[in-house]
């Protein structure tokens, strides 16, 4: 099993982050990589069995589903429908955590069996995936007031 895991602090309330980061249905809002993520049918986005079908900006596709949604523990988790990923298995999760009155840290973890050879590179791609919307989730609501 590979694990990939990728963290930011972010400064502002944890309430304030999950308020951008916690719609299952809108990482394309956040996340610089992906110019589309809509729910496949009508219905909330945080039910779960939903599945969201990501555009990604290098042109590539992905389908996933919501495995579960905890609003009170700013969390969801999500596994990989379809992909041209090399992945099997693949599940992650997606967490809030406060670390202060205006300061919160985001976890984002993923598990999953390398289908090829090249884990460490795969692992490697999708630690950058991670950091890369991180990052630009931080710099948005740096100093941001709370939600």
């Amino acid at each position: 099993m590979v694990l990939v895991h990728c963290c930011a602090p972010v400064d502002a309330s944890a309430a304030t982050v999950w308020s951008r980061i916690g719609d299952f249905a809108a990482l394309s809002a956040w996340h610089p990589a992906v110019t589309a993520s809509p729910l496949e049918q009508d219905g909330p986005a945080d039910r779960p069995g939903c599945v969201r079908a990501l555009s990604l900006a290098n042109g590539a596709a992905i389908r996933e589903q919501l495995l579960e949604h905890d609003a009170a523990g700013r969390l969801y988790r999500y596994s990989i429908v379809e992909s041209p990923l090399p992945v099997e298995g693949y599940t992650a999760t997606l967490q809030v955590v406060s670390t202060g009155a205006d300061s919160a840290r985001i976890d984002w973890t993923a598990r999953f069996q390398a289908a090829d050879a090249d884990a460490e590179g795969v692992a490697k791609a999708l630690g950058e995936v991670f950091a890369t919307g991180l990052a630009a989730v931080a710099a948005e609501l740096k100093g941001a007031v709370a939600a």
